[in-house]
């Protein structure tokens, strides 16, 4: 609830009102904490989750609520909240748990050029491949102020280079299973 606070925070001292928070969802635990903070600062912020290719929507959803519960039941809070408060996405991983796709280099690509912002190929680039794509289909209006939830990682940018090199060239990607996964034996 602390990244909650933080940002309950700065939209006062800014007098912004945000609509969505998107962010990368892993474990769920950071997606669980956002809610629940979002709920209970009776925030009405839609929280949007992309997957990091370790579990299905389906998954990262039931894992979520079930975090959400033990959480709630543990501080002791009354608060409702519903399985449509939880929003995955779980396209935009690439398949896999560290997979790269062309959507994550491109992610990575327009965040650093406008913004000076470096996501990892993992984790932030998954939730800002998602946002690049909500916005080209219209997901959100004009007048909705979306708030990117940078999770940190840059230096996971470093083991692919190759990939990311190649996608600034225009050339195709060399892998999108990384060398180092298990999977990269079934590739």
């Amino acid at each position: 609830m602390g990244r909650v606070n933080q940002l309950m925070s700065q939209m006062v001292e800014r007098g912004l009102k945000v609509d969505y928070l998107m962010h990368a969802t892993g474990s769920g635990g950071t997606q669980a904490g956002l809610i629940i903070g979002a709920k209970t600062f009776n925030m009405p912020i839609k929280v949007i989750g992309s997957t990091t290719g370790s579990r299905s929507r389906e998954s990262a959803i039931e894992n979520v609520a079930n975090l959400i519960e033990e959480s709630l039941k543990c501080l002791g809070f009354d608060l409702t909240i519903t399985g449509g408060d939880i929003v995955v996405y779980d396209q935009y991983a690439g398949g896999g748990y560290g997979f790269m796709t062309e959507e994550k280099a491109e992610a990575i690509k327009i965040t650093a050029e406008t913004e000076g912002l470096f996501l990892d190929p993992v984790y932030t680039s998954s939730a800002m491949a998602c946002l690049v794509d909500l916005c080209r289909k219209g997901f959100f209006k004009r007048e909705d102020v979306v708030v990117f939830l940078h999770t940190g990682g840059a230096a996971g940018l470093f083991p692919y280079k190759a990939p990311l090199k190649a996608y600034g060239s225009g050339k195709a990607l060399p892998w999108t299973i990384p060398p180092w996964s298990p999977n990269a034996e079934d590739a």
